[in-house]
C-alpha cells in the first residue's frame, strides 16, 4: 500500500509544482482522496512491471496524473 501511495505521489507531485503548492498542500491534497491516489498508484505499479508498456507508460502516467488533479478540483468547485 505505501508503495502505491509513494508512487501515486510522485507521478502527481509535476502538477503540484505547476499549481505552485508546496509539499504540505499536496501531501494534504492526497490525504483528503485516499482511495483515489491509492487507486492511481496501484495501477501504475502494476502497468510499470511490464517490460514494454512499463517504458511507454510513464509519460502517459503524469499526463493522467495532471487529469486527475484537474477532474478532483473540477468536482470539487461544483
Amino acid at each position: 500500500i505505501s508503495t502505491a501511495a509513494f508512487l501515486a505521489y510522485e507521478y502527481l507531485e509535476p502538477t503540484f509544482l505547476l499549481f505552485g503548492w508546496s509539499f504540505s498542500e499536496g501531501r494534504k491534497w492526497c490525504m483528503k482522496r485516499k482511495g483515489v491516489v491509492l487507486g492511481f498508484g496501484t495501477a501504475l505499479f502494476i502497468l510499470l512491471w511490464i517490460p514494454i508498456v512499463g517504458a511507454v507508460i510513464a509519460p502517459i502516467a503524469l499526463v493522467s496524473a495532471c487529469l486527475l488533479i484537474l477532474d478532483a478540483q473540477e468536482a470539487e468547485i461544483k
